[in-house]
């Protein structure tokens, strides 16, 4: 839900403001669908407007205030209320009701539609003199010729701001202030509506004609060097007919005398010289003026249930208070996730690349014979020649499959567990970040973010903890994502030189050269993207280096002989793939859901935020669908084949929160706590669960490596649904994993063979 806070600076409107806000009411009940926020500045007002605002707040928990210590100005309060307007967007309007609120809706309107400045032309002025209005029509002629900036004419504060708009008005903190132009000047995607000015229904205007005077020169001073030019200008030509005068006189002088000598001379100089000083000084002063740091603004503290209080020191604090939760709470999830990792034990292939893969032992991997396992990995260069082979006889997957022989056979399991905590939390936070900027610093994404990896992708003990599987998986979709992060900085970029070009096209090719179920999908949308829309944009040389780098890349994964043989091999039915797909799916059935909801909301309310979010998110949805239709061309095999899809629906999933929720709601922080306590509490209890599970698997293989015959008894450990998916259980593929042990502590000389097995139920 989108917030909107109504900004309206107040100085002595005691007599407006109920009917202003009796008009407001009936706009923000028939726009239920918005959390509306109403802020007052009171402007040092010295009549009852403040216990007006007060007595309307008791009434309405949606009205805040701030108070201002005195009188500054409508400039300033102004810059009062972006400061503290907690909305995403912001509309400005008088508290005198000379800017209708039935224009609101129509603002609204166009701000879903994307524009980010929505602005009210006057198409007349209401009650005002003559004079006055030829004045105000011959000002903002005047300050369009003597500025760059095109100013809007007969445009006042009555406008809505989106949130972008008001962070980069909050960066100008001009004491002397003429925000007119600035929203001028500060560009963004305007809109204009056009209405007739109301009469004032009660009180009179605080601007008389030296206030309207001063407010015009502050226009004419702060968006133009105008008058500093001419009067340079003006003192080179004065400069130059003083010395032509001069001369004149001089020879004058020469020739005919003068009868007072050197009063002409000293006259001319001392008149010229002297105006020409007077005016640059006072030009001068002017510009000087604004560089002179003061407060804009003060607030009085004296009030004590004022909602805000200007203190520097609680604003930090304010802003300090997020990092400090959010630090917390990775912390906890960081050691959790630790352990849980110390428990897991290394299975299957991670013992078989430790080992040198020969040609010979390459061919065997997926036979089960395990033939030319005998040189353990001992340098990088062994990592290297058993790549090479791999490429050609197991998979194309060089990339993560390096990093996974460095680890299994120089650095080692420890090396990995602390590793594999950062990358987790790294690649929950690229989630974040590509969802929304703005939410990185927000912690209850995070807790949705850490949430969303851990309980949505399918089977965390297949995915996130065992070495092979975390590598090839979440250390890949971490290097597909970074390649989306830079991929988006450099298409908005404006130059990038050739050296980082051919950078950026090597760093494409490694981050693509991982995961087919990844890359394909990216790869995908990357082409229809650019199919689509190559008419509409000029792409830079970077950004199609960086799409020819990651199509090379996927290619290479894909087209490797190794991978060509394993496509080959028999697969179910369209039909069954369909179905087991359809089983395993959860964080692609919230985002349906989430987008079944959103459309309804559309059709409700008649606003477009279905289209828009589909129009803006239309890349990510290109990559879901064709990792599903990859999904069903390969046949399925297991869980997480699906890794792909679901990832990139967390994404869009978080992104259609951001979209309707500010992590400023109360609400949601309350959720999001009750999200961190769950997360937290259910690894707390999966670490004593793959603890169990973890001395069992080390009882086993001493008994396997004490056993001369290789049996060994073992009793599968069986878990409650809720549990199941996150503890690592020996005998998921029996056959393979009994025959990768006997290879590594025996050399296949003594096959390990298990003789009983029985389920025995922890719960």
């Amino acid at each position: 839900m989108s917030k909107i806070s109504v900004l309206i600076p107040a100085y002595n409107e005691e007599l407006s403001l109920p009917e202003l806000y009796l008009k407001m009411k009936e706009v923000m009940e028939t726009h239920s669908q918005y959390e509306w926020e109403i802020l007052f500045i009171n402007d040092g007002s010295y009549d009852k407007t403040l216990e007006i605002i007060k007595s309307l707040r008791q009434q309405d928990n949606r009205i805040n205030f701030v108070d201002l210590s005195r009188n500054f100005g409508k400039e300033s309060a102004m810059l009062a209320g972006f400061d503290y307007a907690t909305g995403d967007c912001v509309i400005i309007m008088d508290a005198d009701l000379q800017h209708p609120p039935y224009l609101i809706p129509e603002m609204l309107r166009y701000w879903e539609e994307g524009y980010e400045d929505v602005y009210a032309k006057r198409i007349t002025r209401g009650k005002e003199s003559l004079i006055r209005k030829h004045l105000s029509l011959l000002f903002y002629k005047l300050l369009q010729k003597t500025t760059r900036i095109k100013i809007l004419t007969n445009v006042g504060d009555f406008r809505l701001l989106d949130r972008c708009c008001i962070n980069a008005l909050k960066k100008l903190r001009e004491s002397q202030r003429y925000t007119k132009g600035m929203y001028c000047w500060i560009g963004f995607r305007k809109k204009e509506i056009k209405f007739e000015q109301e009469n004032r229904i009660a009180g009179n205007s605080s601007f008389n004609f030296f206030s309207l005077l001063s407010l015009a020169m502050e226009g004419i001073t702060s968006f133009t060097i105008a008058p500093l030019r001419i009067s340079t200008f003006a003192g080179i030509i004065i400069s130059l007919i003083a010395f032509i005068y001069m001369c004149i006189v001089m020879i004058k002088t020469l020739i005919w005398g003068e009868k007072v000598q050197g009063f002409p001379t000293l006259l001319v100089t001392i008149l010229f010289l002297g105006g020409i000083q007077l005016l640059s000084l006072g030009v001068i002063g002017e510009i000087l003026k604004k560089i002179k740091k003061v407060y804009v603004y003060l607030v009085n503290k004296e009030v004590e249930d004022c909602l805000y209080v200007y203190d520097k020191g609680i604003n930090r604090m304010y802003k300090k208070t997020p990092l400090l939760k959010i630090s917390l709470f990775l912390s906890i999830v960081g050691i959790l996730f630790y352990l849980i990792n110390l428990y897991t034990p290394w299975i299957s292939d991670d013992y078989l690349y430790s080992f040198f893969l020969t040609p010979k032992a390459a061919k065997s991997f997926f036979e089960g014979t395990f033939i030319g396992f005998e040189q353990k990995i001992l340098s990088t260069s062994d990592i290297i020649h058993s790549q090479y082979n791999h490429y050609f006889f197991v998979n194309g997957r060089t990339i993560p499959h390096i990093i996974e022989q460095g680890f299994a056979g120089i650095l080692g399991k420890e090396w990995f567990n602390w590793i594999n905590v950062l990358f987790f939390l790294l690649l929950t936070a690229l989630i974040i970040r590509l969802s929304n900027k703005k939410n990185i610093f927000s912690f209850p994404y995070w807790t949705i973010g850490i949430s969303s990896v851990w309980f949505l992708l399918p089977h965390p003990a297949d995915i996130l903890l065992p070495m092979v599987c975390a590598i090839n998986y979440v250390w890949s979709a971490l290097l597909c994502l970074f390649f989306l992060f830079v991929y988006c900085k450099v298409k908005h970029a404006q130059n990038i030189h050739w050296p980082a070009t051919i950078f950026l096209f090597l760093f494409s090719i490694i981050t693509s050269w991982t995961h087919e179920a990844l890359v394909i999908g990216i790869s995908g949308a990357l082409f229809l993207n650019y199919c689509l829309h190559y008419k509409k944009q000029k792409t830079k040389k970077a950004e199609i280096s960086m799409m020819v780098g990651f199509w090379i890349g996927t290619l290479l994964v894909c087209l490797s002989p190794a991978a060509r043989d394993r496509a080959l091999l028999d697969h179910v039915s369209i039909w069954e793939t369909c179905l087991a797909l359809a089983s395993q799916l959860k964080a692609f059935y919230i985002l349906f859901f989430l987008l079944g909801g959103m459309l309804l909301y559309e059709k409700k309310y008649n606003t477009h935020i279905f289209r828009k979010f589909i129009y803006d998110n239309q890349f990510y949805f290109y990559i879901i669908f064709i990792n599903c239709a990859f999904s069903l061309f390969i046949g399925y095999r297991n869980a997480r084949q699906l890794f792909g899809i679901e990832l990139f629906s967390i994404i869009l999933f978080i992104k259609s929160i951001s979209s309707f929720v500010t992590s400023s709601s109360s609400w949601f922080k309350k959720v999001s706590n009750i999200i961190a306590a769950l997360t937290i509490i259910h690894m707390a209890y999966v670490v004593p669960k793959s603890k169990q599970t973890y001395i069992q698997y080390q009882n086993l293989i001493k008994t396997y490596i004490q056993s001369d015959s290789g049996e060994v008894n073992y009793e599968r450990k069986t878990f409650s649904w809720w549990l199941d998916p996150y503890v690592w259980r020996f005998g998921e593929y029996l056959d393979w994993e009994t025959s990768c042990i006997s290879v590594y502590y025996t050399g296949n000389k003594k096959q390990m063979k298990i003789i009983q097995t029985n389920k025995i139920d922890l719960e």
